[in-house]
């Protein structure tokens, strides 16, 4: 029968002798040969907590760079001249707004330089240039690209292409530069009984912020369809807002944007009525990440109940798939997609495009059926694959490096002699290079390149 332990239990408990404590003492004695602590030894070394790509965007290494005499004479990226596999610069009045948009991202290497430098290819370039042409004088439903590709291929470097010949036009460029961060759980949100739809009032807030940023000047070129009556969280304490005679996208957004009781919902949601109601200006929706949709179907988040929330229950990304869609559209411009390759492999963007036949015994996480049927009910959206460098490509890029001092020891690397003449050097140093990035990835050129020496 089992009894409860009581207080004669306890006194009964063996307890150890002095010479067993004495015996432990001992013993953790010698594991230690210090007698007294000395603080020195444990000082923080030079070493950073942060990763590499954090690094890159903190430290500033582009400030060490020494190829502004070769960035001089590199050819002008344009819709006028692509300069097509040639290595080229953008625009200067184009790169302030490109780092708005969040073009230029640590992993792609940009810091070698002074200022980024892009490839323009032969192919994916004038395919993205007569896109763009394409798109100014039609509606974004019938303007609609997905960019696919191998990870480090160049996906988002087409998208960076594709904005900086968008930027030469008279447009509104709106874009995402990281869907994750919309579905992976790591803004806040709340529920909007009155629309059924989960609210995102941060990101909105950044993505509102960005975006005015980067258009107002368009903006203020464009006449509101109808009277506008904001909406405020903390209406009790609010004053009303007078606009003038003028009453245009940019005066509402200026004295909206930053008053922090304003809905940032109702003026997403308005932002994006008047820009599709507007007929004169072009419209370019771009996002990067776009299979982090797929990825995160089911999102990070949840509901009351503890149940992960389906993606399309938020008001941003509900209203970004409709114009993916084409269910909204945009009368002049389009909508630009770019997958991430490092996203799970499921069936809803390859069944989109064609490149698949669907399995209609998936589950849900392989195929998110409903989501592929958005996408093609308005037609199939176009699709750029984005394939790997070519020799003369790669040739191009490590020539370029070699100019600006970016590889000085590469030639040497590579069984090569520095007197050696240069122009004969070059065709077996890049073919070298081309078998060891994996017959011409990007990314594991310039990791081949360049990481040998850090």
């Amino acid at each position: 029968m089992f009894r409860p332990l009581g207080l004669t239990h306890l006194s009964q408990r063996r307890t150890f002798s002095s010479s067993t404590l004495q015996f432990a003492v001992y013993k953790s004695k010698s594991f230690s040969r210090k007698t007294k602590y000395d603080p020195s030894k444990n000082r923080k070394g030079s070493g950073k907590d942060k990763r590499f790509n954090k690094l890159l965007v903190s430290e500033n290494y582009k400030r060490s760079a020494t190829d502004q005499e070769v960035h001089e004479k590199l050819p002008v990226f344009s819709a006028e001249n692509l300069h097509l596999d040639e290595v080229v610069k953008f625009k200067k009045t184009s790169y302030q707004k490109l780092h708005i948009l969040g073009a230029f991202k640590p992993n792609q290497f940009n810091e070698l330089y002074s200022r980024p430098i892009t490839l323009s290819r032969k192919v994916e370039t004038s395919q993205i240039h007569e896109f763009v042409t394409k798109s100014l004088s039609s509606s974004s439903k019938e303007n609609r690209l997905i960019i696919t590709g191998d990870l480090g291929v160049g996906k988002s470097t087409m998208l960076t292409q594709f904005h900086a010949l968008a930027l030469e036009q008279d447009s509104v460029i709106l874009h995402i530069s990281n869907m994750d961060a919309l579905v992976d759980g790591s803004n806040d949100f709340k529920y909007n009984s009155a629309t059924g739809l989960y609210e995102q009032p941060m990101a909105t807030r950044d993505l509102l912020k960005k975006w005015f940023s980067l258009n107002k000047n368009v903006f203020d070129k464009i006449n509101l369809s109808k009277p506008y009556s904001p909406t405020f969280d903390m209406a009790r304490n609010q004053k009303p807002i007078a606009f003038s005679e003028k009453n245009t996208l940019r005066e509402v957004l200026g004295k909206l944007l930053y008053n922090p009781a304003v809905n940032r919902a109702n003026l997403f949601q308005f932002l994006m009525d008047e820009l599709a109601a507007q007929e004169s200006i072009p419209v370019f929706l771009t996002i990067d990440n776009f299979s982090a949709l797929c990825h995160y179907a089911n999102t990070r988040y949840r509901d009351k109940h503890n149940n992960p929330i389906y993606f399309q229950k938020f008001q941003l990304s509900k209203t970004f798939v409709e114009f993916i869609g084409g269910d909204k559209t945009f009368h002049k411009g389009a909508i630009v997609a770019a997958t991430k390759f490092d996203h799970k492999d499921t069936d809803t963007i390859p069944v989109a495009l064609g490149l698949r036949e669907p399995d209609y015994y998936a589950t849900f996480d392989q195929w998110d059926r409903k989501f592929t049927e958005q996408l093609v009910r308005n037609g199939k959206p176009e699709h750029l694959h984005v394939k790997r460098l070519s020799k003369e490509q790669v040739r191009a890029l490590v020539e370029h490096m070699l100019e600006c001092k970016v590889i000085p020891h590469e030639i040497e690397k590579r069984g090569f002699s520095r007197e050696d003449d240069i122009h004969e050097v070059l065709p077996r140093l890049s073919e070298m290079e081309y078998l060891l990035s994996g017959n011409g990835n990007p990314r594991e050129l310039y990791k081949n390149c360049v990481f040998s020496y850090i």
